[in-house]
């Protein structure tokens, strides 16, 4: 992954963050790293845990940033989600959600960018 690719997703991460923060909800853990996939926002909303998936455009030239999470994406978050629950033994929680946040750049970063909460996603 290019630098400059590495550096529009934190980028996008980092506003996710700040929606999902004004939004109410508790981050818990950024940047989980398992063996299928990494999750990218680990939040609570009241009683639910919630992992967050991230998806950031520099435009629509290749389809929306929404459109970019396959089927075996999102067979490799659930497996993730599934090692996070069982290595931090997350009690408590009777439910877990997935939504996705899309950041999307306008006029070429040069506009506030547009972004798009999806809850529970799939």
């Amino acid at each position: 992954m290019s630098n400059e690719r590495m550096l529009l997703g934190r980028w996008g991460e980092q506003l996710a963050a700040q929606r999902l923060l004004a939004a109410g909800y508790s981050i818990l853990a950024r940047n989980v790293r398992f063996p299928a996939a990494e999750l990218d926002i680990v939040a609570r909303d009241g009683e639910i845990l919630v992992f967050v998936e991230v998806r950031t455009r520099s435009g629509r030239r290749q389809g929306t940033a929404a459109e970019s999470i396959t089927w075996r994406k999102r067979q490799k978050l659930r497996q993730a989600a599934l090692c996070f629950l069982q290595q931090q033994k997350q009690e408590g929680y009777r439910q877990i959600r997935f939504d996705v946040v899309c950041v999307t750049m306008a006029n070429g970063g040069n506009g506030m960018p547009r972004i798009e909460h999806i809850v529970n996603a799939f």
